[in-house]
């Protein structure tokens, strides 16, 4: 199965700029090893050449004379964030700070009319968006919610007598389940993904493993939950795919929930919640703290029914 672009840390080193190779005018380049400088390099020059500017000195001044209030505050705070390492001190503090920047930008662009939000800020922010979830997780979630999910899992835990194992194949850093280590997790993580960060650029106590996602599934027979944050639905059905391999009994999903109203579900998706409404039962939801402008998070808790039927799978398309 082809990587999907969500799990790849380093997205941009794939396009035809690659992460560890500088244009010819840039000077001296960063030392190829120090893939987080390099990171923050890349960081600044989207940033920079959105903004039209030469320098960072000079685009923060650009976004300080912004008519969007906080754009300079969660440029810093992204900075910030990204900066850090499993080895530092304030890792969390940096990562909250983030959070607050992204949430205000949120409020303020949908209180705004359309065309109050200059085009270059909702390019920034897009650009930014990428760098934020290939460094932490598409699902940024805070340790309030994830202590909210350790304590449901406390319950089921409880109630089946072992501790739970969860996989995750789609861990891409492992994010996640340092957060749950943070909150004092009592759960067994075991992380993978098909393209996982390299080692120093990781967050989980133990390695993500390098495993298609569906390999993953298949060869963790024993799991008790599956743990997917934004599973891509498409160009294939990988999310439904993974629902229907997984023998375990609990789902943690991390992602946008569609309305009745929603008509641009792509196909993948309507079989992955297809599945889920015919073989899942609800056990606990809670909408998202914290979302980027445009979208609209939710952790959802689900427990398959003892007896299920999942839906036949839709003409045209692909078997994995």
């Amino acid at each position: 199965m082809r990587p999907s672009a969500h799990s790849r840390l380093l997205y941009y080193a794939n396009r035809s700029e690659s992460l560890c190779e500088e244009p010819p005018d840039a000077g001296p380049a960063a030392q190829p090893g120090d893939l987080l400088q390099l990171m923050l390099l890349r960081f600044d020059r989207a940033t920079l050449r959105i903004l039209k500017e030469a320098s960072v000195d000079k685009a923060r001044h650009a976004m300080q004379r912004s008519t969007f209030p906080s754009l300079l505050p969660l440029f810093d705070s992204i900075r910030r964030a990204l900066a850090c390492h499993k080895r530092s001190s304030d890792t969390l503090e940096r990562y909250r700070d983030m959070l607050v920047g992204i949430r205000q930008a949120d409020e303020y662009i949908m209180r705004a009319r359309v065309n109050d939000v200059p085009v270059e800020v909702l390019q920034l922010i897009r650009v930014w968006r990428e760098y934020c979830c290939h460094r932490f997780a598409w699902g940024l979630t805070s340790t309030e919610e994830m202590g909210w999910l350790q304590t449901k899992l406390m319950r089921l835990m409880q109630r089946c007598g072992h501790t739970l194992t969860v996989l995750d194949p789609l861990a891409a850093t492992g994010w996640h389940a340092y957060l749950m280590d943070v909150v004092g997790s009592t759960v067994s993580f075991q992380v993978s993904d098909s393209c996982p960060a390299p080692g120093h650029l990781q967050w989980a106590s133990c390695p993500v493993l390098r495993r298609e996602a569906l390999e993953a599934v298949r060869a963790t027979p024993t799991a008790d939950v599956l743990w997917l944050s934004w599973p891509p639905h498409e160009p294939d059905d990988l999310a439904f795919n993974l629902l229907s391999a997984f023998p375990g009994r609990v789902l943690v999903y991390i992602g946008e929930w569609p309305s009745a109203s929603t008509t641009s579900v792509s196909l993948g998706a309507r079989m992955f919640f297809e599945a889920i409404q015919s073989g899942w039962v609800e056990i606990a939801r809670r909408k998202a703290e914290v979302n980027w402008p445009g979208y609209n998070q939710e952790l959802v808790l689900l427990e398959k029914r003892r007896t299920t039927f999942l839906p036949r799978r839709h003409e045209g398309t692909s078997r994995t």
